[in-house]
């Protein structure tokens, strides 16, 4: 038996050995050996946490709930909407991958177009094209592709799609607040249920108004909040709503009227017969001159 303690790396002690191939030398030491439960030993142990994918929105990579980076997962729902594109085999499944694409921004004035197909190309996109509603994106990035193959216009026409930007915070808010607002039972198969429009000039929005017909409610986002990448805008829709419930009590409590606050908000269109009905009751209960 020899020592082998001389071949670790620099500045770290080793204490193991080397056996020979001494056949009864090697039984002899087995019969001898006694056996230890524990062994002290220095050792590192390394923990990775899984996120938990429950908080992600599916395709998004934000916690969920955020607003993360809505024209950059716009431009590749479009861009997977889009294919096949010059060069592309349309047996192939993998062209239709839909983590195919991905788009990120390497500044405050530009994206990138990254192609799993294409790993030797990047396309640079300015970013104020992709606030423009009425941009191609897919149809732009057809045209780079074009010009390498050395396409000519009636071959690149054919693969042009039309489909444009459209308004991106708007349709992220909407997809946030459905999938972040549980609603009640009853409100469970209301199609819908969530609206958003930008109000500015195009492109430069001053500011989105959500609608939410459930509630028959509506409120106001400056756009300097709803496009921050950290913006939650599932928590500070219900901080609203809540406002409201406040606001709303403190009127019914100045009137000193017994009023059911949630029914208030909460309510579905009556029918004829409980129209008829609630009009009954109110003039029922009004006071006679």
């Amino acid at each position: 038996m020899t020592s082998n303690g001389g071949n670790g790396p620099p500045g770290l002690s080793s204490y193991h050995v080397q056996l020979g191939d001494d056949t009864e030398q090697l039984r002899a030491w087995a019969e001898s050996t006694e056996t230890q439960d524990q062994l002290m030993i220095h050792s590192i142990e390394i923990e990775i946490n899984e996120p938990n994918l429950d908080n992600y929105d599916s395709l998004i990579y934000a916690p969920r709930g955020c607003m993360g980076d809505p024209l950059a997962r716009r431009a590749e729902e479009i861009l997977r909407r889009c294919t096949p594109y010059p060069k592309d085999d349309p047996r192939d499944d993998r062209v239709y991958d839909q983590h195919r694409f991905t788009v990120y921004r390497i500044s405050d004035d530009a994206h990138i177009i990254s192609d799993d197909r294409r790993r030797d190309l990047s396309v640079q996109v300015p970013t104020r094209l992709l606030w423009n509603r009425e941009f191609c994106i897919a149809d732009f990035y057809t045209s780079q592709l074009a010009r390498l193959c050395r396409m000519t216009k009636d071959e690149k026409r054919q693969f042009y799609r039309r489909l444009p930007m459209g308004e991106a915070i708007c349709r992220r808010i909407v997809d946030a607040l459905d999938r972040g607002v549980i609603p009640e039972e009853r409100l469970h198969n209301l199609p819908f249920r969530f609206a958003c429009t930008a109000i500015g000039k195009a492109g430069s929005p001053e500011r989105y108004e959500i609608r939410d017909r459930a509630l028959h409610f509506h409120v106001v986002v400056p756009a300097e909040l709803a496009i921050r990448s950290a913006f939650n805008v599932v928590r500070w829709y219900e901080a609203q709503v809540r406002k409201a419930y406040a606001e709303l009590a403190d009127i019914a409590s100045a009137e000193d009227r017994e009023v059911d606050v949630l029914r208030v908000l909460y309510h579905e269109p009556l029918s004829d017969h409980e129209a008829a009905l609630a009009n009954l009751a109110a003039e029922l209960c009004t006071p006679l001159p």
